[in-house]
């Protein structure tokens, strides 16, 4: 099976600030620019209180790449957490977490020399060669999308040599102090129910021009990251949404499925976790922007949603 490019794609490593997985602690990005243009709502992290809550629950945007070092910068985290009597996260982050991914990310009955061009693999080998040291061959069963995802870790190491000390990534960080401090660990959603938004809904062709697409542009890949990286470490919400939103990243339907679904199932269970005990919410960032983000989906329902 051979692919064809109809429509302009970019990399993947928007799905940084929408799925929460994917990254190991890797390392520090470089400073960010200050946001600009006076915006009083831009913040990582948000209170949520009212409509019956007898204390406030939290909600912080994560950085899927980055460890939990960082948030040494960000002090009221720490507060916030304490003050929590549980923490929910996208999925619970135990052993059988990659037990189930692993099956998920590989291909049957193809492998990607046969599914890519003899040029189109010839460059996504190049480039995996150049930002892992490793051949293509041993990921050759792989699919597309996972692939893509260890170059986006491993291009991130390259591009950020200094890493933090011994930090594991946001989420899992999230995970462990809560069960340290003895609070209740909840996940949104399920692993599945994660695999079926990234991985079911592409074909594999669909994938395929994803990753090719990414590889051909793999200056303004790496640019792209870094901006991401800037904007998070910035606190700049609205630029992080004109990223997440950017036309050319997903078709409405995957962003649908990838976003928007998931964020209405999500709400259908955080008023319950909030009213039962307060609660330190800790997703995507990317999940908290737009209309149909958390931040709007939570004022909609009637919450005072106020960054800190």
């Amino acid at each position: 099976m051979k692919i064809s490019q109809s429509r302009r794609t970019r990399p993947l490593a928007f799905l940084l600030l929408l799925i929460g997985w994917q990254a190991p602690a890797f390392a520090q990005p470089r400073a960010a620019k200050p946001a600009r243009g006076g915006q009083t709502e831009n913040a990582v992290l948000w209170e949520v209180s009212g409509k019956g809550l007898s204390q406030p629950s939290y909600l912080f945007g994560t950085f899927h790449l980055l460890t939990s070092d960082y948030l040494k910068t960000l002090p009221k985290v720490a507060e916030k957490l304490g003050l929590s009597g549980a923490v929910a996260g996208e999925v619970v982050m135990d052993s059988t977490v990659m037990m189930k991914l692993l099956p998920a990310s590989m291909m049957s009955g193809t492998t990607l020399d046969q599914l890519l061009k003899p040029e189109e693999y010839q460059l996504t080998a190049d480039y995996f060669k150049e930002v892992s040291g490793m051949d293509l061959k041993m990921l050759n069963s792989f699919k597309p999308m996972a692939l893509q995802a260890a170059i986006i870790q491993f291009e991130w190491n390259k591009l950020n040599p200094t890493p933090y000390k011994n930090g594991p990534a946001m989420d899992s960080y999230f995970q462990q102090e809560a069960k340290a401090q003895g609070k209740t660990v909840v996940g949104l959603e399920t692993v599945e129910d994660q695999i079926r938004a990234l991985f079911d809904q592409f074909s594999l062709e669909r994938q395929a021009a994803m990753l090719v697409e990414s590889v051909k542009e793999k200056e303004k890949s790496r640019e792209e990251m870094l901006k991401m990286a800037q904007c998070y470490q910035a606190q700049d919400l609205v630029c992080l949404q004109r990223m997440v939103y950017d036309p050319d990243n997903f078709r409405p339907e995957e962003m649908k499925t990838l976003l928007h679904d998931r964020n209405a199932a999500w709400m259908k269970k955080i008023p319950d976790l909030m009213q039962a005990k307060p609660t330190f919410i800790a997703v995507g960032a990317g999940h908290l922007v737009g209309e149909q983000g958390l931040i709007s989906l939570l004022r909609q329902r009637g919450y005072a949603v106020k960054p800190l």
